[in-house]
């Protein structure tokens, strides 16, 4: 009984602790997603990455916090869907264009579409700093493989083009 009051202060100061690291963790966290996401949007250039669709009903999205077993290591799920007669949850998701975003799935007229809107700072958990750079880097290897693929057949076509030019002048 003597070390009640004894933990009771070990409480208190663990959970000051506990506030002052999630509180210290989620700025950097915070500020550390930023920048991800704005270098991003600026490595782009205005370009849409390749393979990427833009968030739609029923195709898979890139979504920071995918936990679909069946893909496993494929950070793409569909929305959740609306549930008795309201909205799906929001989820964070990157767009086409590196933006991250909430989205969520709602009816609109008897048509189940898809609602957007730019993901705040209050929308960032501290975990999305392990998540991102994962989503990140499987974005950017796709985008880089399929613009490599995209350069190499318009090189080859190129190509064509001028040997049919040559023919046609000669």
């Amino acid at each position: 009984m003597s070390q009640i009051p004894e933990l009771l202060g070990d409480v208190a100061l663990a959970s000051d602790e506990l506030f002052a690291a999630r509180e210290s963790a989620r700025a950097e966290a915070i500020a550390a997603i930023r920048a991800m996401e704005t270098a991003l949007v600026e490595a782009l250039g205005g370009e849409t990455l390749k393979g990427l669709r833009e968030v739609a009903p029923g195709y898979p999205a890139a979504r920071a916090r995918c936990f679909a077993a069946k893909d496993a290591g494929r950070p793409y799920e569909p929305l959740p869907e609306p549930r008795g007669g309201g909205d799906g949850r929001e989820v964070l998701v990157v767009t086409s264009r590196g933006r991250l975003e909430m989205a969520k799935t709602v009816v609109r007229a008897g048509r189940v579409v898809v609602q957007t809107r730019w993901a705040e700072d209050g929308d960032l958990l501290v975990e999305d700093v392990e998540h991102l750079p994962r989503l990140f880097a499987q974005l950017l290897g796709e985008h880089v493989a399929r613009s490599r693929r995209t350069t190499s057949r318009l090189i080859r076509l190129e190509s064509v083009a001028r040997q049919i030019s040559a023919a046609l002048v000669a």
